[in-house]
């Protein structure tokens, strides 16, 4: 293997595994998507942007990754305009099963919520997702489970 893509930066760089990847010490050029690593409230898609850009310049389809990035923003510029001045709802993402698994503050779930007019009922939460509580649900009363 040459290169190895991961879509969060724990999947390959060593982040928040407790220790270094074991990638570099094999001589293997890593990639991990920034749209999933921590570090504060996504509510842009600048991060996947960013992601497509620097796939694009890896993969030497700079010119198709620009496409794609002005597509999406395209899209979601049409989106949000029809939210615009209305009161944002209350949205829980819901992943897991029998344990709430809600989509936090950081990644590119708080992002789409934020975009599509709505307020993520765990976005105090300081992770991509979290395990919470069905009482913690119930608290936070959201008006859209997603």
């Amino acid at each position: 293997m040459d290169e190895g893509y991961g879509t969060s930066c724990r999947s390959l760089s060593g982040v928040g595994d407790g220790g270094e990847s074991a990638a570099p010490r094999q001589n293997i050029d890593t990639y991990g998507f920034i749209a999933q690593c921590p570090g504060g409230v996504t509510t842009t898609l600048e991060p996947l942007y960013e992601d497509i850009r620097s796939l694009g310049s890896i993969f030497d389809v700079s010119d198709k990754a620009e496409e794609i990035v002005a597509d999406m923003q395209s899209t979601v510029d049409e989106a949000t305009a029809l939210t615009e001045g209305h009161e944002p709802i209350s949205i829980w993402q819901y992943a897991g099963e029998e344990i709430p698994y809600p989509a936090g503050r950081w990644g590119i779930p708080n992002s789409v919520i934020t975009l599509a007019g709505g307020k993520n009922v765990f976005e105090d939460v300081e992770v991509n997702y979290a395990e919470v509580s069905w009482e913690q649900v119930i608290e936070r009363n959201p008006a859209v489970i997603w």
